[in-house]
């Protein structure tokens, strides 16, 4: 039995000429069949063709109804009616809905729930290919993963990987790619989230391996650039007259990144002003290091440089997707 009718979008009301939604715990949304048409290639299939009396269903187990009383097409969808509301919003040409887990001001408030309010809203415009609802979702999760704080940790600690998860989840290969890059700022061995039960062992090895490879790249680059000219002292760096000798506000910098570099290979922390406090602060009474702040560009680039050619040369293996 139908629950009265509800319509989420009354400004866009129609009392004819539209259809009905019937959500699968019974609600019914009236609304446009030109703007689903125009949002839904799903929809604007399904309208082009014939319709006999007893139509497609969103189950395709179940006819199309029809209410006679008013001979308003009914269209049964398997959605509930959070999220059949949730997709028209999105649809429609008005302002973005809300989400759970995030604020009226944009910031991811939980994760988890972020996530699971999602879900079903982009499993929802996959099934009827509403790709401009698609890509807005899918944009929306990555921005909120990237964001970092002022002392160069994610602002998030697991969105990457809960995006990387449900990416896998619906077969999104490049959101998956690019949450599997953004996890790389963060740490991914050693932890777990409800999410991963959701996709397979492949899948996971595949995100667990590739951040494995690049830290490992990191690791060896960081060491190689001791040989770098622009970190040489042969004042405070060892015996006096070694050329060799690498310069103390280096290998200070080396001991304080070298952990997060290991877990985090990506980690804007490593090049933060929080971490370079402590090399630039420490007094070493060395003439020769005294344009240590000129210096260390010149050899931290070189570094950021080779994580965007090891991300490229090694990017993660999503054949299982």
């Amino acid at each position: 039995m139908s629950k009265l009718l509800t319509y989420p979008l009354d400004e866009f009301h129609l009392p004819s000429g539209g259809i009905i939604l019937k959500s699968s715990d019974g609600v019914e949304f009236k609304v446009y069949k030109n703007i689903l048409t125009l949002g839904s290639t799903f929809f604007e299939t399904m309208f082009s063709l014939p319709q006999p009396p007893d139509s497609y269903s969103g189950d395709s187990s179940k006819p199309i109804a029809e209410d006679h009383t008013t001979e308003t097409q009914v269209i049964d969808v398997t959605e509930s009616s959070a999220t059949v509301d949730q997709l028209l919003r999105c649809i429609y040409p008005t302002p973005s809905p809300s989400f759970r887990g995030i604020s009226d001001d944009g910031e991811i408030t939980k994760e988890e729930e972020f996530i699971k309010g999602i879900e079903p809203i982009l499993g929802a415009a996959l099934k009827y290919d509403v790709q401009t609802v698609v890509n807005k979702l899918c944009a929306l999760m990555l921005d909120a993963a990237e964001r970092i704080r002022p002392n160069g940790h994610l602002r998030h600690d697991t969105l990457a990987v809960r995006v990387y998860a449900l990416a896998c989840q619906f077969g999104l290969k490049e959101v998956a790619r690019r949450a599997a890059h953004i996890a790389l700022k963060g740490r991914v061995a050693g932890i777990f989230i409800e999410d991963f039960r959701k996709i397979s062992a492949a899948q996971y090895f595949a995100l667990v391996t590739f951040q494995h490879k690049i830290s490992k790249i990191m690791s060896k680059a960081v060491q190689d650039s001791c040989h770098s000219s622009h970190v040489k002292c042969n004042t405070c760096g060892g015996s006096e007259g070694s050329a060799t000798s690498v310069a103390r506000w280096w290998t200070s910098w080396i001991d304080h990144a070298r952990s997060t570099i290991v877990e985090s290979p990506a980690s804007e922390e490593i090049y933060s002003a929080s971490l370079l406090r402590h090399v630039y602060s420490r007094p070493y009474d060395c003439s020769v290091c005294k344009d240590v702040w000129r210096r260390f560009p010149l050899v931290s680039q070189p570094l950021k440089d080779k994580l965007k050619e090891a991300i490229a040369e090694n990017d993660i293996d999503l054949s299982e997707i």
